[in-house]
């Protein structure tokens, strides 16, 4: 839903049955990630459970397996970035493009490699939901910059950015949040 909304709001409201088609495409990873929050804030209210013990839990697999779904972004052309002779660059039909799948596939093993130098160190609850959100937020955030805006299947833009900006910004000032919180109740 989040894809109908924000991404193509206008092709929707024309064809309304089209929402129902998920086989032939249209997801955001944003709004999986809100699928996957609201479905876990359920789970953990109903059981009487910690909300940051458990979502430190989710959030440390999270990296690899963005790094790994990224990589099918990549092998199918999915999300297309602007032309580029950089090294990272591929080949598509009208020249070489940056690839976002394969950038954030990096981006996302970063991450990992960033979770797993700080799990060797004790650390309050919460610790690696905040810092997903600050680094996928930022990284995210200016990948984006690099996404083609030349393209029939180009992403929306919204005062010059895309849907998945603003999600981005909102992860950085979560982070940020979460981080602020924890250092006043420390």
């Amino acid at each position: 839903m989040f894809h109908v909304f924000f991404y193509e709001p206008a092709f929707y409201f024309f064809a309304p049955l089209e929402i129902f088609k998920f086989w032939e495409g249209g997801m955001s990873s944003f709004g999986g990630f809100l699928g996957a929050f609201l479905g876990g804030w359920w789970y953990i209210k109903r059981n009487a459970l910690d909300f940051l013990t458990w979502a430190d839990a989710a959030v440390f697999g999270l990296p690899l397996g963005l790094a790994i779904g990224r990589i099918g972004c990549f092998l199918t052309r999915m999300h297309p970035g602007i032309k580029s002779n950089f090294f990272l660059a591929v080949p598509m039909e009208d020249g070489a493009r940056l690839d976002l799948g394969l950038l954030e596939s990096l981006a996302a093993g970063a991450i990992l490699l960033v979770f797993l130098l700080c799990d060797r160190r004790p650390r309050r609850k919460g610790f690696f939901l905040g810092l997903f959100l600050l680094l996928y937020g930022s990284a995210r955030f200016f990948l984006d910059f690099l996404r083609a805006a030349d393209i029939s299947m180009a992403d929306a833009r919204y005062a010059g950015l895309t849907p998945s900006q603003y999600g981005s910004l909102l992860f950085i000032v979560i982070g940020c949040s979460i981080f602020a919180f924890r250092k006043k109740n420390a």
